[in-house]
């Protein structure tokens, strides 16, 4: 980074933290192969190239795809549903309507304009997140029809 740039943040009071600080390459997919792996210096540290970073909650990979973001989501997901679902007979039905909304789907919600044109695999992905999560509040069993 240069010392303009430095100076330049030091003025307007901003620090740069630079362990949180992480570079990518971006490309398509069929060019993958041939990204660099050098490291760049930022502020005296060596940052080295990821294949998937992580912004405001939201991850992104290096083909600009949206794999890890899903799978991750999905993962908080079926833990939130797998904590409630021990949970359901200890809460009243009103309470436990509430939580399941506010701690299930909703982790889907955020960071859902990066979604827009989705796969169909990762779509169907999110699609058995929200039936699992139907079957929850309406105390239906896994085989069970959401309609």
């Amino acid at each position: 980074m240069s010392t303009a740039s430095l100076n330049w943040m030091r003025s307007n009071r901003f620090q740069l933290s630079v362990d949180k600080t992480e570079l990518i390459w971006c490309r398509s997919i069929r060019k993958l192969l041939h990204l660099p792996s050098c490291s760049f210096s930022v502020a005296g540290s060596l940052i080295c190239p990821v294949n998937t970073v992580h912004d405001l909650g939201v991850f992104i990979n290096n083909d600009l795809g949206m794999v890890t973001h899903v799978r991750r989501g999905m993962s908080c997901c079926f833990a939130a549903v797998h904590q409630l679902f021990h949970l359901r007979r200890y809460v009243a039905n009103d309470c436990f309507c509430s939580l399941v909304v506010s701690l299930g789907p909703s982790r889907l919600d955020y960071g859902n304009f990066c979604l827009v044109g989705l796969p169909a695999y990762l779509q169907k992905c999110l699609h058995f997140v929200l039936n699992t999560t139907a079957c929850l509040l309406l105390r239906l069993g896994c085989y069970d029809h959401v309609s």
